[in-house]
């Protein structure tokens, strides 16, 4: 997936959330986690912000190798961005060394299962410093998708000058349980005969409820929105967006 994943997501359309959490990094952070940060398009941002210092974490290496990439080609006066691979309920992070923690683009939907939530909070409690902030979305549920799933279609195509810059990708999701789907990703390179590329992901889905049931111990909801521009939330918002103050 992570060869495919920074393109996929720019084809997805997917922009506002980036500007959202650097507003934060520039409002909020000097010492930020970002918590499953993929290939690093909030980390590289929020270290080159003046003053601001981000510890990138994920589970996948391979997620971490694309970042690192990106990082050494970036024009640069400052070095303040270190990559660790780590679990995001167990963070190889020490005790108050954050002021800030971002969990972006859905981070918390891939947790083992929905008790692991309270794990994540109590865990990002932590490694912040009192007063600090945690920012995360989720997905508004979607009711239909949870009974029925989805059938392949084909969500993302572009091409490019060379033949295996010609991707198709399909997914489709298929219901495993309450409140939880996998979803099913397959890239095609059609213009060069290319071996199909699969991956499949289990996603959970949170109600507003459960998510401020898991935080209540150690977090105080400061912001919630409906979506990266800062909407109120209601039932018919694509996104739910949270900004949590640490308890002392």
């Amino acid at each position: 997936m992570a060869p495919y994943y920074d393109d996929d997501y720019a084809d997805l359309g997917r922009q506002t959330d980036q500007a959202f959490y650097l507003a934060l990094v520039q409002q909020l952070g000097t010492t930020v986690v970002d918590i499953g940060c993929g290939t690093g398009r909030i980390a590289i941002p929020a270290a080159e912000i003046n003053g601001t210092a981000v510890l990138a974490v994920d589970r996948s290496p391979a997620m971490l190798a694309v970042l690192a990439d990106r990082w050494a080609k970036r024009p640069r006066s400052s070095t303040h961005l270190l990559t660790i691979v780590g679990d995001m309920c167990n963070l190889p992070v020490r005790n108050g060394s954050a002021n800030l923690a971002l969990a972006a683009f859905r981070v918390v939907q891939h947790l083992s299962d929905h008790d692991a939530l309270t794990d994540f909070f109590a865990e990002c409690y932590r490694l912040l410093t009192p007063g600090g902030h945690l920012a995360l979305d989720v997905f508004q549920p979607d009711i239909d998708l949870l009974e029925n799933g989805s059938d392949w279609s084909v969500d993302i195509e572009r091409s490019g000058e060379s033949p295996d810059q010609h991707v198709r990708r399909w997914s489709r999701a298929r219901p495993c349980g309450q409140q939880a789907f996998d979803l099913d990703v397959r890239w095609e390179f059609p213009s060069a005969g290319l071996p199909t590329v699969e991956a499949t992901a289990r996603i959970l889905w949170y109600r507003r409820d459960q998510v401020l049931s898991a935080a209540g111990r150690w977090f105080t909801l400061k912001q919630h929105y409906g979506d990266f521009d800062r909407t109120p939330p209601s039932d018919n918002a694509p996104e739910q967006v949270f900004v949590f103050e640490r308890r002392q």
